[in-house]
């Protein structure tokens, strides 16, 4: 209002000079005009306020976009301050909701990328980590708040990953590649690299997907080394039958003392295939996931009575003394069959082990954590501590030449343990090479 003070003042004077002029006097015309003009002046200067306070909180509504916010801007004073509001609110309803589907999206976006289980690692502009999800973390045992800034070899390690992203950060075609990392032990991992690009076409980082195959490769290899081991496993009883069978249709047969020996040779071959292929469709079975046991509360000091019984007379013949150290009453919930079926496997290999005058005995308790311990104990040749590690798997032999020549298939171990896995339980062994050994299978009661 002070502004206006001196146009005020002018407008008076030339009001008052102007009745004077025409003769109306000094306080008769000259008040009307004057009147008039003061009212106009603060009719103005009203407006002007106003529109003054209309465009601060225009001012004060548009400095709240950003927040989201959305103010009343209905008492503006003016039709053209209340169309511009009106304007400004109706843009900022559409951004709000452009903002609120972008929130959508972004949740979801987050959801699926912090629940992939494969590692991702996205990379920005300036080549360094900018995004890293749980699946990475897990996989590298970094935190994504300690690696992110930092550059890519740091965290992984890998040269070639390193070299593929900024190759793609530099406009490179999306490639797939396979490495290993130094971890031990190491891991077998497949990256999908691409560059990045905004909608406009421009390069704004690049992102890798890291899929950990070492269990697949794992796979891979132990069937490789499965179908080499049957191959071989199933060659050498074959070419021996197919030996004989040769020798005594040349002319062989007809002696009668080698004709009785060749075919009882061929005989114990024949077996030797026919336990093989037996052991192998166990060893199938009990690797499917359609075995189902049959659990029941047996007498385990019952048990292991009937599992030696069975394997006596072979005890005999070899001149080792068997025993049950089981305490009577002690109970175990278990498939029958196939609890015997793994005692009698480990009873077979600790008689075949065991020179003349030695001892094969089984004991039995409870431990500490509520399992039933069953081990299987011998004063034999024990194992050699080097091949302790691989002892369960198919096909592994201490003395290859050994364990053929009494008839073994190399599965034997390799079923008990898949055994006592189906019943979710446990088994290791303890060894000394010239002082026995002793497998403990423990069941969860």
């Amino acid at each position: 209002m002070p502004e206006h003070l001196g146009l005020i003042l002018i407008l008076a004077v030339a009001a008052a000079l102007t009745g004077l002029f025409l003769g109306l006097g000094w306080w008769g015309w000259a008040l009307f005009p004057a009147a008039a003009a003061i009212y106009l002046v603060w009719d103005l200067n009203r407006r002007i306020y106003g529109a003054k306070e209309g465009l601060k909180k225009l001012e004060e509504a548009i400095s709240q976009l950003p927040e989201g916010k959305l103010p009343s801007l209905s008492v503006l004073p003016g039709p053209q301050l209340l169309h511009l509001a009106a304007t400004i609110q109706e843009t900022q309803e559409r951004v709000q909701q452009r903002l609120t589907q972008l929130e959508h999206d972004r949740d979801r976006l987050r959801a699926v990328f912090t629940s992939m289980r494969d590692a991702v690692i996205a990379l920005g502009a300036s080549g360094r980590i900018a995004l890293i999800n749980p699946g990475a973390e897990r996989l590298f045992h970094v935190e994504a708040e300690e690696v992110v800034g930092r550059n890519v070899l740091e965290v992984i390690r890998h040269r070639q990953l390193a070299r593929t992203m900024q190759e793609a950060l530099g406009g490179a075609q999306p490639t797939t590649f396979e490495f290993e990392t130094i971890d031990v032990p190491p891991r077998h991992l497949q990256a999908e690299v691409a560059p990045v690009r905004t909608a406009s076409g421009k390069l704004s980082g690049a992102v890798a997907v890291l899929h950990d195959v070492t269990q697949l490769r794992q796979l891979e290899k132990i069937r490789s080394e499965f179908v080499a081991n049957v191959s071989h496993e199933l060659r050498t009883p074959i070419t021996s039958i197919k030996g004989f069978l040769e020798t005594l249709l040349d002319g062989a047969m007809h002696d009668p003392e080698v004709c009785a020996r060749f075919l009882n040779i061929l005989s114990g071959e024949a077996d030797r295939l026919a336990h093989l292929v037996d052991d192998l469709l166990e060893l199938s079975r009990l690797e499917s996931d359609d075995t189902e046991l049959t659990l029941e509360d047996l007498d385990l000091h019952t048990e292991v009575t009937q599992a030696l019984e069975l394997v006596a007379p072979m005890a005999q013949e070899k001149g080792v003394t068997l025993d049950n150290q089981v305490p009577p009453g002690l109970h175990i919930k278990a498939d029958a069959s196939l609890l015997r079926q793994a005692l009698l496997n480990l009873l077979d290999n600790a008689i075949k082990y065991t020179s003349k005058g030695g001892r094969v005995w089984i004991e039995g308790r409870t431990t500490e954590d509520g399992r039933i311990a069953i081990s299987v104990c011998d004063t034999g040749q024990g194992i050699p501590s080097q091949h302790l590690p691989r002892i369960f798997e198919r096909f592994y032999r201490v003395d290859k030449a050994r364990s053929r020549a009494m008839g073994g298939t190399g599965l034997g171990l390799s079923i008990v343990r898949h055994i006592v896995e189906q019943h979710g339980g446990q088994i290791h062994v303890e060894s000394r090479l010239g002082h026995g050994s002793r497998f403990t299978m423990a069941f969860p009661q």
